[in-house]
């Protein structure tokens, strides 16, 4: 239950980094991964889902330590996200090619905080 929790709230303190960041200065954070915002409708539309769907993520998983239901379900978003997220790139990188190794980074981030889940959930349930 303990590294359960950990997993939650590692994922939580990142989804409330990029949430905020994002939120901040979304043309900033997007330079390193070849995005460009050439109008008000794409920084927006960035803010918003990068910044603000990120952000309220970040809450929620804090949010869900306070029992053993809500972990369990916690645990399940985070496979959940943390697995789109992976699908997505690998995808990606089958359809366009290979791309900057920080999709890379990020890539192996997503796929480890999804293992520890997987792990996680499986010792809950036992």
């Amino acid at each position: 239950m303990k590294l359960a929790k950990v997993s939650i709230i590692i994922t939580a303190i990142v989804y409330l980094i990029i949430g905020l960041m994002f939120l901040i200065a979304p043309v900033r954070f997007v330079e390193g991964i070849d995005i460009s915002l050439n109008s008000p409708t794409a920084i927006i539309d960035l803010q918003a889902t990068y910044g603000g769907c990120m952000f309220a993520l970040g809450i929620f998983f804090l949010y869900i330590l306070k029992n053993l239901i809500l972990i369990r379900v916690g645990l399940v978003l985070q496979i959940l996200t943390l697995g789109g997220f992976a699908f997505g790139r690998i995808l990606g990188i089958l359809i366009h090619g290979v791309p900057k190794p920080i999709i890379f980074y990020l890539l192996v981030a997503e796929i480890s905080g999804l293992a520890l889940a997987v792990y996680c959930l499986s010792k809950i349930e036992e």
